[in-house]
This record gives C-alpha cells, structure tokens and sequence, in this order.
C-alpha cells in the first residue's frame, strides 16, 4: 500500500483537520471583505444574546438553590 501511495504521490503533508480549517479559513476570508461591517453587528448580537442566556440560567440556578423560606 505504501507503493502505490509513493506512486501516487499520495504522501500525507498535511493532516485532515488542518487542510479543512485552512479551506474555512480561506472561504471566510473572502466574505469578511464584502461583509465587514455585517459581521461586526453579528459578533456584537451574538455576544448580547449568550450574555442574556448566561444572566438569566444564572437568576433560575440562584432561585432553584434558595431555601424554601426565601422564596
């Protein structure tokens, strides 16, 4: 098997993970040019939003570890 991969030249530069993160990379790249300003809401809504979800899991988690006489 090692023949045919010399043969073919076939021989392993670079590995699965990385050859795919360079292709993301590359394709995002092109669309971070067109859409810079797009993007920048995005990241900033994103973030609000994790935020939020973060504030309010944190408020049901205080509530739930609350004695009964406090609540």
């Amino acid at each position: 098997m090692s023949t045919v991969n010399i043969i073919f030249e076939r021989v392993g530069k670079v590995d699965p993970v990385t050859r795919g993160i360079e292709m993301a990379v590359n394709y995002l790249e092109k669309q971070f040019d067109r859409e810079q300003q797009i993007q920048s809401n995005i990241i900033v809504l994103c973030l609000a939003q994790i935020m939020g979800m973060y504030f309010v899991s944190s408020m049901l988690l205080m509530g739930m570890n609350m004695p009964l006489e406090y609540g």
